[in-house]
């Protein structure tokens, strides 16, 4: 979706001479402009987004803490992690928006190297690695 929206923006910056050729000059100036807008936008929300990332990072740890060794389905951890964050930050209002970030969080969390892993079939779920039962033969 961020190759479309670049795009469009791309698009929205071509500047047309009288004859309908493109003035590179005019169009490179104004997609410098519209790079610095849309770098210091990126920078602020990341910015605004910090605490709810790091409230959720505590709230998925809390929910592997009562549960340790276990694997949970996705959905179970989602509504966990939201019922753990501190009051005032989740409402049905922002539910889709935060369920998003969770699932975003522990799709990343679950990528080569991450603290979590993700199993499918019988026992599926997620888990904390570091929480992880010996396996017996």
């Amino acid at each position: 979706m961020a190759t479309v929206v670049a795009m469009l923006s791309l698009a929205a910056c071509v500047i047309r001479n009288g004859d309908n050729s493109v003035d590179h000059e005019s169009s490179g100036a104004a997609f410098a402009e519209a790079l610095v807008k849309y770098e210091a936008d990126e920078i602020a929300l990341v910015e605004s987004q910090k605490g709810t990332y790091e409230a959720i990072c505590t709230a998925v740890n809390e929910v592997f803490d009562a549960n340790l060794g276990e694997a949970i389905p996705s959905p179970a951890v989602i509504s966990f992690t939201l019922a753990k964050l501190p009051a005032g930050m989740y409402s049905v209002k922002n539910h889709k928006e935060l369920s998003a970030m969770v699932l975003n969080f522990l799709q990343a969390s679950s990528q080569d190297g991450g603290p979590l892993q993700t199993r499918k079939g019988p026992n599926g779920g997620i888990s904390r690695l570091c929480d992880a039962k010996p396996e017996t033969k």
